[in-house]
């Protein structure tokens, strides 16, 4: 294949249960001048198999192998040999709408893009529920204009997106020009990638268009391993910190930033699955991190562009772990019967009420009304 327009870069790590529903997703993308590289990245599974299946049916699939290092080295890896004028790093556990490449490729092209960035949707693992995500892109967020970059919208730069690379396409020779590789973290290897492309860029653009089906509920995603290492985002965080105070960065950019960063850390403290690696990464943040990134010079609560992460960091000054999770119980639980209540006065629920009692006690809708209803 003389044309290539897409790379579309796997990492694969133990991943056979959704492996194969991944790469049919791929293989039967509407854009079919693409090569399909995937880095086995020291399976131990069925995984290779599965590929050698796949790419015997297909030629576009390649496989490449390498000892386990990461799915940040598998993508690195791909990079290497990858012949597409765009790359696209998708995960193995999760699936693809069937025009997704040819939308993102459209628009990088129509555009002259260096990134476009997508929605996205979420699939309980286990339900097998699906939604749009907002956390992967913030509507809210998104500047007025079709192509943008952090000097045309600093405000919201590093807020709209989450910093996942499978719902962006990059152009390749833009990757390349700007050396950017992802780190050899056991997770969060591609914050430092994503965000430092976004500052980097001189040209972005997005869909609201959701093409991705990311996976949740998944015990064996890198996300889900979160405390086998818990300071990766630590040190993803203070990795594009350093890069970008150093290169230089606008005031109202670097406000986004702190929000991002805030926000991230705080996260990387609640997925934690253990509280040994709880407790490392709350103390780095309360010790060090505070200080490291300035945190503590901003002590306006409008500063931050949310509100319950400004709330955390205070709190966190002040408290030690225990006390903070109490602190974040209670403010779950002000939320959930915040919002018990709005459905409460809705009309819709007090109309669907009063009929459930109008049924008899024995109907099988009223056994589903009171289900759905949480009806007594």
């Amino acid at each position: 294949m003389d044309d290539i327009k897409v790379s579309v870069i796997i990492p694969v790590y133990n991943a056979q249960e959704h492996l194969e529903e991944c790469l049919k997703s791929v293989t039967g993308q509407t854009l079919r001048d693409i090569e399909i590289i995937c880095v086995d990245d020291g399976s131990t599974d069925n995984s290779l198999n599965i590929l050698e299946k796949l790419a015997a049916e297909d030629s576009r699939i390649i496989i490449k192998r390498q000892q386990n290092l990461f799915a940040g080295a598998a993508r690195n890896n791909g990079m290497e040999s990858a012949r597409g004028k765009y790359l696209e790093f998708w995960d193995s556990d999760d699936y693809f709408e069937k025009n997704a490449l040819e939308v993102l490729y459209n628009k990088c092209e129509n555009e002259k893009a260096d990134i476009c960035i997508c929605a996205a949707y979420t699939v309980d693992g286990k339900t097998g529920r699906r939604s749009v995500d907002e956390t992967f892109l913030k509507r809210r967020f998104l500047p007025k204009e079709n192509v943008f970059s952090i000097e045309t919208a600093p405000e919201y730069i590093f807020n709209m997106a989450s910093n996942t690379p499978w719902q962006r396409m990059f152009r390749a020779d833009f990757i390349r020009e700007n050396n950017l590789k992802f780190q050899n973290l056991r997770h969060a290897n591609d914050t430092y990638f994503s965000l430092m492309a976004t500052y980097l860029a001189k040209r972005i653009t997005y869909t609201e268009k959701p093409l991705v089906n990311y996976r949740t509920n998944n015990s064996e995603s890198v996300t889900g391993k979160a405390s086998a290492d818990p300071l990766c985002a630590y040190e993803a965080y203070a990795a594009v910190y350093d890069e970008i105070t150093t290169r230089g960065i606008s005031d109202s950019a670097l406000r986004s930033f702190y929000s991002k960063l805030l926000s991230g850390l705080i996260r990387e403290i609640m997925t934690q699955t253990n509280g040994g690696a709880m407790n490392t990464v709350y103390s780095k943040i309360k010790n060090e991190g505070i200080s490291r990134f300035g945190l503590d010079k901003h002590t306006d609560e409008d500063y931050f562009y949310f509100k319950s992460d400004y709330e955390d960091l205070c709190f966190i000054k002040e408290h030690d772990l225990p006390e903070f999770l109490m602190h974040k119980y209670k403010k779950e639980r002000e939320i959930r019967l915040y919002y018990k209540g709005k459905a409460e006065k809705s009309p819709v629920i007090r109309l669907a009420r009063k009929a459930a009692r109008l049924l008899p006690a024995n109907s099988s809708l009223y056994d589903k009304g009171k289900h759905l209803l949480r009806f007594k």
